[in-house]
């Protein structure tokens, strides 16, 4: 995923605040958001907590392959919405078929 789509940390400040629109799945919650007038998007980021797995290796292994799933549904992304990936605690054990099939689900929805 490319620098200028991902989120800043005052911009993830900001949406923490807002109520947006939240999608369940089996490993992930997605949350979106609509963008500032101005801003280029779309925007994406992944949550992964310690409350996920304690082992910072596990944690940044979610984000790399969410980002990843992220990276190949681009193009199909709003670019008027932020994206929030929130990591559920059955991703940690999960095969990266089985997340990128739970990202493609919640971006279906999302458009929908």
């Amino acid at each position: 995923m490319l620098k200028i789509f991902r989120i800043s940390h005052t911009e993830f400040v900001r949406l923490s605040k807002e109520r947006g629109c939240r999608i369940h799945g089996t490993h992930f919650a997605l949350a979106t958001f609509p963008l500032p007038v101005g801003t280029q998007g779309p925007k994406a980021a992944c949550v992964v907590s310690k409350k996920v797995s304690l082992k910072a290796v596990t944690r940044n292994q979610i984000k790399r392959r969410c980002r990843e799933c992220i990276r190949a549904h681009s193009s199909v992304l709003d670019t008027h919405r932020t994206y929030v990936f929130y990591a559920k605690k059955s991703s940690a054990d999960t095969a990266f078929v089985d997340i990128r099939v739970d990202i493609d689900e919640l971006i279906e929805k999302s458009n929908h």
